[in-house]
């Protein structure tokens, strides 16, 4: 694809700057708590789609600017819960689409390395579509994290009832949804969560930026987009997984690209590798697995 200008998208609820191979995304919603909006996530959306194509970007880091009260303090309930979804079906049970669950889809889909910096308190959508489908979470000690559905009368959302068992285990998981309770990073129920959890606010952004920049530098691109679809789309068993395993090695080691020999090369010479390749050159190796057309009126439960 053709250089995307961040500088020059017309975005209102995010800025976008591309630094040294890491496009950093920051909700920019200050005065509305950084609550979610559909219009916030299209706009993420889109942002997160421009860095899967980008070749010059090698990683994402989203935050929120730490004079904003919250990272994000959930959906925005100003006008109570009303939809503007532009499909016709949207009116529908099986036409709508949860706005927070596309943003989860869109987070998953990116083929980079995904760090969510989580610099203030964050509640609802906050959690399930900002901070789970990320690969790395970095976080403030004393950030406010809340799923508080159960005590909101409504349900969870943005695919959290898949990926939080998943990352934290069925039991934790439930813990934290059917008690709605508010937690701290360090709380034992969340501590295998976060990456890394930084005692202050102001230095959350910067651990993350420098941990993405190190990742940016140091590792295969095509090797990072490879393991996150094995993980993202996992095996139903072990001979499965060998299954899996044996094809994408085969692939990842045919001779496109220059990485590997760089990366040999770099361990015999005791040296930091030069990675160059890009995504796109991973042309026919997925999906392996069965995908699902989500367009209102072709899937339904």
């Amino acid at each position: 694809m053709s250089a995307v200008d961040y500088d020059s998208l017309k975005l209102s609820h995010i800025r976008v700057t591309l630094d040294d191979g890491v496009l950093v995304i920051v909700i920019d919603r200050p005065a509305a708590r950084n609550t979610f909006v559909e219009a916030f996530a299209h706009e993420l959306i889109q942002a997160l789609d421009y860095a899967d194509k980008d070749d010059r970007v090698r990683a994402v880091v989203f935050t929120a600017d730490t004079s904003a009260p919250a990272y994000c303090s959930g959906a925005d309930l100003s006008s109570g819960w009303k939809w503007s979804n532009a499909n016709p079906d949207a009116s529908t049970d099986h036409g709508f689409r949860d706005p927070g669950g596309l943003v989860t889809l869109a987070v998953l889909r990116c083929r980079k390395v995904t760090i969510a910096a989580v610099n203030g308190h964050a509640v609802g959508v906050g959690v399930t579509g900002l901070q789970l489908p990320f690969d790395f979470r970095f976080a403030w000690a004393d950030a406010k994290i809340a799923l508080p559905f159960v005590r909101r009368a409504i349900t969870p959302e943005a695919s959290s009832v898949f990926m939080l068992p998943h990352l934290l285990g069925y039991s934790a998981a439930k813990a934290i949804f059917l008690s709605g309770e508010t937690f701290t990073p360090t709380h034992p129920l969340l501590t295998r969560l976060y990456y890394a959890v930084l005692p202050n606010r102001e230095e959350v952004f910067p651990a993350a930026l420098k941990f993405a920049k190190e990742l940016a530098s140091n590792a295969s691109a095509p090797s990072i987009a490879a393991t996150k679809a094995m993980l993202n789309h996992p095996p139903a068993n072990a001979e499965e997984a060998h299954l899996i395993d044996s094809y994408m090695l085969k692939k990842i080691t045919a001779g496109e690209g220059n990485d590997l020999v760089e990366g040999a090369k770099a361990f015999k010479e005791r040296r930091l590798p030069k990675f160059t390749d890009s995504v796109n050159i991973m042309k026919n190796w997925a999906p392996w697995w069965k995908t699902l057309n989500l367009a209102p009126g072709s899937a339904k439960l």
